[in-house]
């Protein structure tokens, strides 16, 4: 074997460790006219390795690595590094990586030769419920392999968020993340909190390239994702795209439209009750964030402490004023910038957001321990937490009735 290996590593060696290094005075010419002369079947012959025991021999190596890896969790993720990244590994963990590599040189010879008819290809694994040492195969392109994504999703290291939140205002992009962190969600890659600047402004990017699966291979009547799948929450304040709940409905309708075309473009069919799961609209009520989650005894000694006007704001007629404007933008629906307006005061949004922060957290605490009024964006976060939980469990989606195969897009552009 260890001949068979010398004789397969200037052949086959650079692909297994994704790099090829030549030795100093090395023509390389030389290497390329080699592996272009020399067919595996040669090289076996030349080192006396019968052809015939080329898998079992990668199979007693996987499963010994197997055995010994102290890292056997992390293969998932270690096989998609290179060997620049592997290589700093020691002992066991370092050891064990070389008898995959080995491996993988003897059952990229198999499967040189199955293709040629000389042996039988590998056994299929699709769909298999118990470990194999195959499954241990470090060549990240072998279908058995999770994907990068996949892998990192699992270990927690996903770049791809479990669940976007689009908000629009800066308030809203100070207090939702806050809020989050309270029920365990501090992490950008669980929750991200993204400010669209106004709520006329179409989130169809993101949810044709942030939220649409990445659908992977079949596995008898599911779709197994390739990458771990993100839910948007989009929050936005009762205007413009979602001024009625038939409007929002409506952008809903047209967000999900939008996925669904996207996976078709993958040659797959997001099955109904997952899609609509998908995307998720919320409006703060009738009136704007400020209005609609903070009582007047809560905004007018905030407003009054970052106003910067001094005694004047402590005065009782002050405040009388402020809270009748204030009573009249929540009849008109205003944001709160119009009362603020009409007593000429100019606030800091980002200081009096962090001055309101402590009672929406006290507000947060006592609603999700006691029943009662729901303060909008406390709904808002116990949804997303929801949400979250759900999603992060979603590995695959069915195969909706009436389509068959695997995803390879046709002219339709969906799996037939």
């Amino acid at each position: 074997m260890v001949l068979a290996l010398v004789a397969l590593s200037p052949r086959n060696l650079g692909s297994v460790l994704g790099r090829i290094s030549l030795p100093g005075g090395i023509d390389e010419r030389r290497l390329w006219k080699f592996r272009s002369e020399f067919p595996v079947v040669d090289l076996l012959g030349i080192s006396g390795f019968n052809p015939v025991g080329l898998r079992g021999h990668a199979e007693t190596l996987l499963a010994r690595a197997h055995s010994r890896d102290p890292l056997i969790k992390w293969l998932p993720l270690v096989r998609h590094t290179t060997y620049s990244g592997w290589s700093k590994l020691k002992g066991d963990p370092l050891d064990c990586m070389w008898k995959r590599v080995a491996a993988e040189l003897l059952l990229q010879a198999h499967d040189e030769l199955a293709e040629g008819g000389s042996i039988e290809p590998l056994p299929n694994l699709t769909g298999e419920g118990w470990w194999t040492p195959l499954h241990d195969r470090l060549n990240p392109r072998y279908e058995e392999v999770a994907t990068l994504e996949r892998a990192l999703g699992d270990f927690g290291l996903s770049p791809h968020p479990r669940v976007i939140v689009l908000v629009e205002g800066e308030t809203e992009l100070i207090h939702i993340p806050r809020l989050l962190s309270q029920l365990g969600l501090a992490d950008p890659q669980q929750v991200r909190v993204q400010r669209s600047k106004g709520s006329k402004v179409s989130p169809q990017l993101i949810a044709r390239y942030g939220v649409t699966p990445r659908v992977g291979r079949r596995v008898g009547d599911v779709w197994l994702l390739d990458a771990t799948p993100t839910a948007l929450v989009i929050a936005m304040d009762a205007e413009n795209r979602w001024a009625t709940p038939e409007k929002c409905e409506s952008e809903r309708q047209a967000l999900l439209a939008a996925i669904q075309e996207e996976a078709r473009s993958q040659g797959a069919k997001i099955p109904d009750d997952y899609l609509d799961f998908l995307v998720n609209v919320h409006v703060w009520g009738d009136d704007k964030y400020e209005l609609a989650n903070f009582t007047d005894d809560e905004l007018i000694p905030v407003i009054a402490e970052v106003s910067g006007r001094g005694s004047e704001v402590d005065s009782a007629e002050w405040r009388a004023k402020m809270r009748k404007l204030l009573g009249e933008a929540r009849a008109a629906h205003d944001d709160i910038k119009v009362p603020i307006g009409r007593m000429r005061i100019k606030l800091d949004k980002v200081a009096m957001a962090e001055a309101l922060f402590p009672a929406l957290q006290r507000k947060l605490e006592r609603e999700l321990s006691e029943p009662g009024p729901v303060t909008p964006v406390v709904e808002l976060v116990r949804r997303v937490f929801d949400i979250y939980q759900k999603i992060s469990a979603i590995r695959a989606m069915k195969v909706p009735d009436g389509v068959v195969g695997s995803p390879q897009p046709d002219e339709e552009g969906l799996a037939r």
